[in-house]
């Protein structure tokens, strides 16, 4: 068996368990708030609030309708869009592999894009960002083939998947943005001409107008709906860089929360001097490919303070970053392959990274709740439970008190997808009460109250009115019963 074949199996190994992990999750885990949120919008044929909320993502809103419309509302089927296009993301990852000369660079390529626990979270979601994540790497893929040799086949490609990725979700705008920025520096006479193309002017105009759209579309949730609020307020740097760090198992999760910022404010800064080094390097060596991933980086970098700047919009944060991991993973790559000739140096860093990412699924990794939606992990299963011990004692629904986790994924999904045979009321507590006797009143004719750590409060554990029924530690949720 040669290298390549060594390489092939290695790959293949690795994206089947994944993929299994990905199937598996996606049946396992309960329905989220925001993918219950997008279910109420395509279940009631709200056409009119798709284009108002940040919570719309394009194609993952037309894959749920088309399951809908099918009356497959289960939320494995709502989730399907997500988990085939995980295979096209580990395509598209195979195919990247090309442009590493090392059989250590392959192996970390295949380990830090594909088995990493938050990159796969979102192809077991009704979400768009697994399909986006899926169709940006394509692009970048033809955007490196492109580099390398400037094919009409090539750009017609990168801008058909440049166009997927953007109707999957908007936040790879940027990042696309900076692969032809630097794709126009390189080759500016010749890609302008492709562009105006016969076999490739229709693509370019579709591609300047899901643009267009998108740019409008935001600044409407902006200013007009006011709904574009998740992300980071203060910087790119200390923020949204940190926040990807953490997420992707470069950070430990130590106990100190000043211990992670000091450590992800490290990384962002070592990243920038990375970044800008390798930029230095790939100007003096004349290597295109060398400057594509820091280039990028750079521009989407200037982009995101450049649209803060005039429209206010936040820097991304957590989910919100996964478009920039290819790019950082890539410069990393790149930068030991062409930049580095110490081998020591070289195998070290690959290997702490691959570390960091085995570690982090070890410890952080699970089947059965997600990372950025923890605690709705056992929703349905809360509420089972709920049910069971109330059939106990009563054959009326029982009336729920619940926080706005629970409440949100009730209404929007479980109640419409009839999921449940029996009855349940449902009510939501109210964010105003601030003290004990307050909070009394509101468990007036309630027979249980649910609650997560988020929204608990400290005052609950001197209510006389409560007993506490069960801990659900992996949502970190708490069923009481209401004494009255």
């Amino acid at each position: 068996m040669n290298q390549n074949q060594r390489i092939l199996l290695f790959f293949i190994t690795v994206v089947s368990v994944c993929f299994g992990i990905v199937v598996y999750r996606a049946y396992n885990i309960g329905i989220t708030h925001d993918e219950a949120f997008s279910f109420l919008l395509i279940d009631t044929n709200y056409i009119n609030a798709l284009a108002t909320t940040a919570n719309t993502h394009i194609l993952n809103s037309l894959s749920m309708k088309i399951f809908n419309l099918l009356n497959l509302n289960h939320w494995f089927f709502l989730r399907v869009h997500s988990i085939l296009s995980f295979l096209v993301y580990a395509f598209f990852v195979y195919k990247i592999l090309r442009f590493f000369k090392t059989s250590s660079s392959k192996i970390t390529f295949i380990t830090l894009m594909i088995c990493n626990p938050f990159v796969l979270e979102f192809f077991s979601l009704a979400r768009g960002y697994g399909i986006s994540m899926a169709f940006l790497t394509a692009a970048i893929f033809y955007a490196l083939s492109y580099l390398q040799n400037h094919s009409f086949s090539n750009l017609r490609k990168l801008l058909l998947f440049s166009s997927l990725a953007m109707l999957g979700n908007y936040t790879v705008l940027y990042p696309l943005a900076g692969i032809f920025f630097y794709l126009f520096w390189i080759h500016k006479k010749t890609l302008i001409l492709q562009l105006l193309e016969r076999k490739t002017v229709l693509l370019s105009i579709i591609y300047l107008f899901i643009n267009l759209g998108a740019v409008a579309n935001m600044l409407l949730i902006k200013y007009v709906t006011n709904d574009l609020q998740y992300g980071a307020d203060q910087s790119f740097l200390f923020e949204s860089l940190p926040s990807l760090f953490l997420n992707i198992g470069f950070i430990p999760f130590p106990s100190q929360a000043k211990t992670i910022d000091t450590i992800g404010i490290m990384l962002s800064f070592f990243t920038f001097f990375l970044m800008v080094n390798t930029f230095i390097i790939s100007r003096l060596k004349k290597n295109k490919l060398l400057g594509f991933p820091t280039s990028v980086f750079l521009l989407t970098f200037l982009l995101y303070n450049l649209s803060h700047l005039l429209f206010s919009t936040p820097y991304p944060l957590s989910r919100t970053t996964l478009s920039l991991i290819p790019f950082i993973i890539l410069n990393l790559l790149f930068w030991l392959e062409f930049a580095i000739q110490n081998k020591i140096i070289k195998t070290s860093i690959k290997a702490l990274c691959v570390i960091s990412i085995v570690y982090f699924s070890i410890t952080n990794f699970s089947i059965n709740h997600t990372l950025e939606w923890r605690n709705q992990s056992e929703v349905q299963y809360v509420f089972e439970e709920t049910i069971k011990i109330h059939q106990q004692k009563s054959d009326k629904p029982p009336v729920i008190l619940c926080d706005e986790a629970y409440y949100a994924v009730w209404t929007n999904y479980y109640s419409r997808a009839n999921h449940f045979k029996q009855k349940i009321k449902i009510e939501y507590i109210n964010k105003n009460i601030h003290d004990n006797s307050k909070f009394v009143s509101e468990l007036h004719e309630k027979d249980y109250f649910i609650v997560t750590r988020q929204h608990y409060r400290s005052y609950y554990d001197d209510c006389q009115s409560l007993l506490l029924l069960k801990e659900f530690p992996q949502s970190e949720t708490k069923l009481f019963c209401v004494i009255h």
